[in-house]
């Protein structure tokens, strides 16, 4: 029987070899700390501002999230205008910041995540990955209820405000 680790790294080298990418990959502390300034590693993490082009991950138990990340270094290197990976390492503390904010607020909007989402999700059901997919479908669920309530909220806060100018041009 073959044990965990190697199964994972197994498929590790598969999606790699799909995408004709191979960053380095991190695990555990390691990753932990490269991730630092990209903010907290919650499972992975595709490490790209200073061309760093590595992937951490926080264990060897996520097809699903190993091949997110992955699709990130893809999405890097052969589609880097389009998911716009122009941020420069170099902005000050203040824009720095500010972007990270924007980037947190419109996260379940963003093209390059929903991509990803997609990458894996579809490599678990061509593999027959039943509980790596379970995981990746329930993100992409999360991902669409985020935007459909994200929404309504901004839909409900743009009619407050409409209605408010009303009031007081009235």
């Amino acid at each position: 029987m073959v044990s965990d680790t190697l199964f994972f790294e197994a498929h590790l080298d598969n999606v790699a070899y799909d995408l004709a990418v191979s960053p380095p990959v991190l695990y555990g502390e390691e990753a932990k700390q490269a991730a630092k300034k990209y903010g907290s590693l919650d499972h992975g993490a595709y490490l790209w501002k200073n061309n760093e082009n590595t992937v951490a991950l926080k264990n060897k138990d996520s097809i699903s999230t190993a091949a997110h990340e992955l699709r990130h270094a893809w999405q890097h290197k052969y589609e880097h205008t389009r998911f716009n990976y122009n941020l420069s390492a170099k902005q000050s503390r203040f824009r720095a910041f500010f972007s990270r904010k924007i980037y947190q607020a419109t996260y379940f909007f963003n093209r390059k995540e929903i991509d990803a989402d997609n990458f894996a999700a579809d490599y678990c059901r061509r593999n027959q990955l039943s509980y790596d997919l379970r995981k990746a479908k329930e993100r992409i669920l999360i991902s669409k209820i985020s935007r459909i309530s994200i929404s309504i909220g901004l839909i409900y806060m743009l009619s407050s405000i409409a209605y408010l100018i009303n009031v007081s041009i009235t």
